[in-house]
């Protein structure tokens, strides 16, 4: 399996991190190729190293090569083991998270194109999160199979302490800070509320230009109710969601993020917007509350609503947790991913 470090803070490390201690590492035996991390290291060295393990695999036996990728870069540093597997005639599975891959691969130009093409077309199977992404890799590439498997999430380890209450009018954003995740919108919608003498408060934890987003508060005079803060580990993440009146998500691109998943299985209401996998995921009025991408103002009016209505919050909580518990829990998906492994060994 090539994917990146496991302990790291990305998505994709998060989803193979909850298979693994699922058992699906022991019960396939899984072997572990990591080719990226968040430790301060030589980026180019441990992509090189990878590779040299990768390559000695191969020459000791024929499994099946699982990969997990992204889009752009991710993409092209898969492309080394898709291409060397390959080489060896291995089978290789690409297990595709974002919903925009098939937009990466059409705005593709060049020779990258064409040896993007060949790659692709021969890649045994694919894996997506959604039915809409399993229709968009058939237009790519109609001849090869395409299995759907949903992220997962521990429901076990999402179990509220006794001493944690909900705080009032607190808001909670986890994720990346960059312009495409909306952070920028939920900020101007925070000013909008507080400019109606409305208290509320807003934690950030994540990680990428911390720096701009933090100066972008203070240039709105908002440090008093708007934290930006580093990423925090599983449990801090946890206790955060328990505390959290609502977790925002004003993302203009998703896939089926993992934060979404554990505020369903927190019990904490969701403020999102609708986009990519999400479609699959969340029901306005139902298990969430949903904004329209790029605009603070209804994002605002939203916040507010979720805010001021108790019912409402109740009600989306209790759904979004039993579609969690039904459809997303780990137990569910590791079984569905052995239900593939089985299939794969069988296929031609």
């Amino acid at each position: 399996m090539v994917c990146p470090d496991i302990e790291g803070s990305g998505g994709i490390s998060r989803v193979v991190r909850i298979w693994r201690n699922g058992g699906i590492f022991s019960k396939e035996k899984v072997t572990h190729i990591s080719t990226i991390t968040d430790k301060k290291v030589n980026k180019g060295f441990y992509l090189l190293k990878a590779l040299i393990s990768f390559f000695f695999l191969l020459t000791r036996w024929d499994p099946l090569v699982y990969v997990h990728t992204s889009s752009y870069n991710s993409f092209r540093r898969k492309s080394l083991f898709i291409l060397t597997a390959l080489i060896f005639k291995r089978r290789v599975v690409l297990h595709i998270h974002p919903t925009h891959f098939h937009q990466f691969v059409l705005g593709l130009s060049g020779v990258e194109k064409i040896l993007t093409r060949v790659l692709l077309n021969r890649i045994h199977s694919f894996v997506v999160l959604t039915e809409e992404m399993r229709a968009n890799i058939r237009e790519l590439m109609p001849k090869r199979p395409v299995y759907v498997l949903r992220n997962p999430v521990n429901m076990d380890e999402m179990k509220r302490p006794e001493d944690c209450k909900r705080a009032c009018n607190k808001l909670l954003y986890l994720g990346w800070y960059l312009r495409e995740k909306g952070v920028y919108d939920l900020v101007d919608a925070i000013e909008i509320i507080v400019s109606k003498g409305i208290a509320v408060s807003l934690d950030c934890y994540g990680t990428r230009q911390l720096d701009k987003l933090r100066s972008y508060v203070k240039r709105m005079q908002l440090q008093h109710v708007i934290s930006v803060n580093d990423w925090i580990d599983d449990r801090e993440k946890y206790n955060a969601l328990f505390k959290a009146t609502a977790l925002v998500l004003p993302s203009y691109s998703e896939g089926i993020p993992n934060v979404i998943l554990e505020a369903m299985a927190t019990r904490t209401p969701i403020i999102s917007t609708l986009v990519g996998g999400l479609k699959e995921v969340l029901k306005d009025g139902e298990s969430a509350i949903i904004a329209q991408a790029g605009n603070p103002v209804d994002l605002s009016e939203k916040i507010l609503k979720c805010l001021s209505d108790a019912g409402i919050r109740d009600k989306i909580t209790s759904n979004a947790y039993r579609e969690a518990l039904d459809k997303y829990d780990v137990s569910i998906i590791v079984k569905d991913l052995s239900r593939i492994f089985q299939q794969l060994r069988s296929s031609p």
